[in-house]
């Protein structure tokens, strides 16, 4: 056999006889043993044709392309150096050993004359760790480079090229993976369909690159799909996702990238409708992908990163403990894999932040308090002004800060999560969905600080930040009739300080209008009810009119709701607690 282009570390060495190899494709994979990292490509598959040797002929060819140039050796050493280094960086995750990697794939791209027989080769390794580097750093400009060399390397492969087809699926999930991380181009959308369909008709059958290239499909797919976030959509890809992942050999390689696009699904659709089963079933399907991938794997980061996330978001739903120690611990082994500036630490701590608040607030130990801190600060210097996951964090950063303020009471904790939640709002434009929960964030702090020092200027933010908010926010919202509670109150509260009779009014008319859609059973039903009545005294105590205080009565009447207890009964006296009482449980955490 002809000297292929480096011989790196020999991990196996196979006995086959000439009849077992010739005239057949065969795929190998290589599996890691106890202690041991394989490099990116740990699948061959390798065809051999048999050829009749004539030296004669073979002498005289004086082609540059003939491996026994005289620089093919350095091209070799490059290339193995390049591929030490990315083993060394899957051992140890620290981005100096990638640049290594870069550098010399970099100079083996360098040396290579243009029609040399191993310049695929040379261009698809480079092209490979740029596309890495980019996945690592989110230097996007690495991803443009990267998809202009798997071209170029395809351009070298005409039809019928033997390294043709894993050309071909290598640049469509070069960019598959743009598309998820920079956005829906309709031309890069019809150009992975066609490298697709090229590579299907290229390799009938069960084949492996038949199989990547349905990888490709339904990865483009998830990422489409999920930004949509429509429920039709998400059902029927889950469907196709889950058939597939049942079809796959359990030893399959790509099975655990099949097994977390099901994940990412199931997880998309739970946020959309709420069923818990989905969200188990995405847990599921994430861990087992956790489980079958190797230690070096570029796509490990993010997959520990959504487990974490996932397990955090059962914990909210159901509150069980066990869901937010795995939470942390799936958030320790995703920071360790993303110490030196991985693109998915930016995601990983402000998950793991919130679920080390999460365990602050049950617990109460003020090192993971402390631990959270850190990890949402370091996940805010990580996220540029211009980045669109910087609100989200921001918001988190600031539930920290309420949270110290509420645990120690040292002012400059509140004053900190305004600001920053101050800077979320700034940030998220009118449209954007969220912007009213964000308003109403804010609005609660401000009251809660107008509580503190009695600063009217507080009092006037808040009821600024939420008439700010109404109008953006449709009236079947589910936080419309809280929006509209914490308005009332607010105006109330104004009312006694100024006594401007209009915000009397507006208070009683507010609340009254939250009240309405709401069931007998809402959490916050009573808050409302303490509200509203409070309002209706004042008016009482100001007027002196009788048919307040019926009309008070007649809302404590109407609302005493039956209940499986004497102890569990419609506390009247609740509706008399006063005023502050209403305001304090608008503004305790979680209101």
């Amino acid at each position: 056999m002809s000297p292929m282009l480096g011989k790196g570390e020999i991990l196996y060495m196979l006995d086959r006889n000439v009849a077992q190899w010739t005239e057949n494709t065969h795929s190998i994979m290589f599996s890691p043993g106890e202690g041991m990292v394989t490099s990116c490509g740990f699948v061959f598959l390798i065809t051999v044709e048999r050829q009749t040797h004539h030296y004669s002929l073979a002498a005289s060819c004086q082609n540059s392309s003939n491996l026994d140039w005289e620089g093919s050796s350095d091209i070799a050493h490059l290339t193995d150096l390049g591929h030490e280094a990315l083993l060394q960086y899957r051992n140890d995750p620290r981005k100096e050993k990638l640049d290594i990697a870069l550098q010399h794939f970099q100079r083996a791209q360098e040396i290579c004359p243009l029609e040399h027989r191993c310049r695929v080769a040379v261009l698809r390794n480079l092209a490979m760790a740029k596309l890495f580097h980019c996945q690592v750093t989110g230097a996007y400009a690495d991803l443009e480079l990267s998809t202009s060399l798997y071209r170029e390397a395809l351009d070298l492969c005409v039809t019928g090229h033997p390294d043709r087809p894993a050309t071909l699926l290598y640049l469509a999930q070069a960019l598959v993976y743009r598309y998820g991380k920079i956005g829906y181009e309709d031309s890069v959308a019809v150009e992975i369909k066609e490298l697709v369909a090229e590579v299907q008709v290229a390799c009938p059958g069960k084949t492996h690159e038949r199989r990547a290239a349905e990888l490709v499909l339904q990865t483009h797919a998830r990422y489409k799909v999920v930004n949509r976030s429509d429920l039709t959509e998400l059902s029927e890809l889950i469907l196709v996702l889950d058939d597939a992942a049942k079809e796959l050999p359990d030893d399959y390689f790509d099975r655990p990238h099949w097994l977390y696009n099901l994940g990412v699904a199931l997880r998309a659709r739970f946020r959309v409708c709420g069923k818990l089963k989905d969200l188990d079933g995405s847990i599921a399907a994430n861990e087992e992908a956790v489980e079958l991938t190797l230690p070096g794997d570029p796509d490990r980061p993010e997959m520990l990163t959504t487990l974490g996330a996932s397990f955090l978001e059962h914990f909210e739903r159901t509150g069980d403990i066990t869901s937010l120690e795995k939470s942390i611990a799936l958030g320790k082994q995703a920071a360790w894999l993303t110490l030196d500036g991985h693109l998915a630490r930016r995601e990983l701590l402000s998950s793991y932040g919130i679920a080390l608040l999460r365990r602050f607030e049950q617990v109460g130990k003020p090192a993971d308090l402390d631990k959270s801190f850190s990890a949402l600060e370091e996940a805010v210097r990580l996220a540029p002004l211009s980045h669109p996951k910087r609100p989200h964090i921001l918001l988190n950063l600031g539930d920290t800060f309420f949270s110290g303020f509420q645990r120690f009471g040292d002012p400059p904790d509140l004053d900190k999560a305004i600001s920053v939640v101050q800077e979320a709002v700034q940030l998220t434009p009118n449209h954007q969905g969220n912007r009213p929960e964000m308003l109403s964030i804010l609005a609660t702090l401000f009251l809660t600080r107008f509580r503190l020092d009695g600063s009217f200027d507080n009092l006037q933010q808040s009821i600024a930040t939420l008439q700010a908010a109404m109008p953006l926010i449709p009236s079947d919202h589910p936080a419309h009739p809280r929006l509209l509670g914490i308005l009332g109150t607010s105006l109330l509260i104004r009312y006694q300080k100024h006594g401007e009779l209009p915000d009397l009014a507006k208070s009683i008319s507010m609340v009254q209008q939250a009240l309405r859609p709401l069931s007998d059973d809402h959490p916050f039903k009573d808050k409302l009810l303490n509200t509203l009545c409070t309002s209706i005294l004042i008016g009482f105590q100001r007027f002196g009119k009788l048919e307040d205080m019926t009309k008070a009565m007649s809302v404590i009447d109407s609302n005493r709701i039956p209940r499986a207890t004497q102890d569990e009964r419609f506390d009247q006296s609740e509706l008399f607690s006063g005023l502050y009482g209403v305001v304090e449980s608008f503004t305790r955490k979680g209101y």
